[in-house]
């Protein structure tokens, strides 16, 4: 990996983000990652995140984009939006921890 060189695919990697503002703007409430999802445990999950984490989950699983592409569009580091997104599922995961597993847990005891 070289530190200086220029990107090979700029122009589509611009193109790519541009629509993207484009495509955020109209996004709205019915186009965020939680319209997709029919779980309501998941949906409760998702309003545990903060705004930023809950755009990153939806543009890397609703757009398909990727950490560079993301970072480049909140001008960010990639590692940066890696941390986003691992701190997002982190959350996602101890919702279900401690929200369903429990619950289930405890209606199988008795």
């Amino acid at each position: 990996m070289v530190l200086d060189a220029t990107p090979r695919d700029t122009g589509g990697l611009i193109d790519r983000i541009g629509s993207l503002d484009v495509q955020l703007e109209k996004m709205g409430e019915t186009n965020d990652l939680a319209s997709h999802i029919s779980d309501e445990e998941m949906i409760k999950a998702l309003k545990k995140l903060t705004a930023k984490q809950n755009l990153v989950l939806t543009m890397i699983f609703s757009y398909g984009l990727s950490n560079k592409e993301i970072a480049a569009y909140f001008h960010e580091s990639p590692q940066n939006i890696s941390s986003i997104r691992k701190q997002a599922l982190k959350k996602l995961r101890k919702h279900y921890m401690d929200e369903v597993y429990v619950r289930k847990e405890k209606s199988h005891c008795g």
